[in-house]
């Protein structure tokens, strides 16, 4: 489906964004209650108030990613189990696709168009990591003309990462 400028415009109007850190499963403000706004970089206004999080956040961050990387949460779900919510988490970006691409736009700048196709390559990323969950390690995965992958097990546990602002949304499948 095609909008006009207008359309998104108006789109862009409705868009609500909730600023809080999403730590251990939750949506919670900054310890100690600071925020940052993020800008609109067109329009120079605030388009939300963002959760500036402190050294306090990423340890309580880190340390329940810690807690889920030892309770098997992820690696202890059967390939197959984790090839579906893989697929599914692409599958949920495809539909959100529109609203995940404005706010790129909204957030950094970009043109509409290139923020449709950006979020479209994260579900593709998402869909491919999904196929990769029942591989065998050392084999090479099917992939684009011009390309070849091969699978190795490289497991890095918890990580904090920082994603500059206007980096492509699919680094998020490979941190």
């Amino acid at each position: 489906m095609s909008f006009t400028f207008q359309e998104w415009q108006a789109r862009a109007a409705e868009i609500r964004v909730n600023g809080n850190a999403w730590i251990d499963g939750v949506r919670c403000p900054s310890s100690d209650g600071t925020t940052l706004p993020t800008i609109n970089p067109m329009t120079e206004q605030p388009l939300a108030q963002i959760a500036a999080t402190s050294t306090q956040d990423v340890d309580h961050a880190v340390a329940s990613a810690r807690n889920a990387f030892e309770r098997r949460l992820w690696s202890g779900l059967a390939p197959s189990e984790r090839r579906v919510i893989m697929k599914n988490i692409a599958q949920t970006i495809r539909e959100h696709q529109q609203e995940l691409a404005l706010l790129d736009c909204l957030e950094v700048g970009k043109c509409i168009s290139e923020a449709l196709e950006d979020v479209e390559e994260s579900a593709v990323l998402f869909d491919w990591y999904g196929e990769l969950q029942d591989k065998h390690y050392d084999q090479v995965a099917a992939s684009p003309d011009g390309v070849q992958a091969t699978v190795s097990y490289e497991p890095l546990g918890v990580i904090g990462a920082i994603v500059p602002e206007g980096v492509h949304s699919s680094v998020s499948p490979n941190v």
